[in-house]
């Protein structure tokens, strides 16, 4: 039977797998926005949020499963949202837990793929509302001012909000179409364009960080 590993490596290809083994699988890993700590998928028949640090050391699980991925982290540091399936009614739902163990909190129901603002007031998320539609939408981080941003036939999935607060980017696919494009669209839900398409499918938009000011030269924002 063959599992999956979490591995760490420098830029020079050097590395070591950090966790895993040969009966668990693993996925979604993200870093916290220190660095410190890395969040995962980890489970056979279910799934459940492990964070470990880069070296391996102080495994801790942040939930116990069902069926837990797409782990975010929000911008302090301080919670994880995810998505939490039920195999059983076939339905999806986006929690937040805090991000050294303890009691989950429901934020939001019929939700998949979180992903939060710079501030970490609001977090997007996208939600199937037909057979041949998944839109996007925002909710408060305390669950409350749920807004659609994105409407239509297709497929509008895997948001990334931007460092800067202006654009949310996701996998768009319209019905007519076998491939997915990159879009993008205003936080107000305004602003819709096309960042990449091309006959090629293309998917799970990342934005670059903002670059960190250097030593005694001011701010530097890219």
């Amino acid at each position: 039977m063959s599992g999956q590993f979490l591995f760490v490596q420098d830029a020079s290809g050097r590395g070591r797998p950090i966790a895993g083994d040969t009966t668990h699988d693993i996925s979604n890993p993200a870093w916290s926005p220190d660095g410190r700590r890395i969040v995962f998928s980890a489970g056979r028949y279910g799934r459940r949020l492990v964070t470990i640090h880069p070296d391996g050391t102080v495994v801790r699980n942040l939930t116990q499963g069902g069926f837990d991925i797409y782990p975010a982290w929000s911008p302090d540091g301080r919670l994880v949202a995810f998505t939490q399936f039920d195999q059983v009614r076939h339905t999806s739902a986006v929690f937040t837990v805090d991000s050294r163990g303890g009691r989950q909190r429901l934020l939001v129901e019929d939700a998949l793929e979180p992903s939060w603002s710079p501030g970490g007031q609001s977090i997007v998320f996208a939600r199937q509302l037909a057979p041949r539609q998944t839109n996007l939408f925002v909710v408060g981080a305390d669950g409350t001012g749920e807004r659609q941003l994105t409407a239509g036939t297709g497929y509008h999935t895997q948001p990334a909000w931007s460092p800067d607060n202006q654009w949310i980017a996701f996998s768009r696919r319209e019905p007519e179409q076998t491939d997915s494009d990159i879009a993008a669209v205003r936080p107000d839900g305004t602003g819709l364009r096309i960042l990449r398409g091309s006959a090629l499918s293309e998917s799970d938009p990342t934005w670059r960080p903002r670059a960190l000011p250097r030593r005694g030269k001011g701010p530097c924002v890219s």
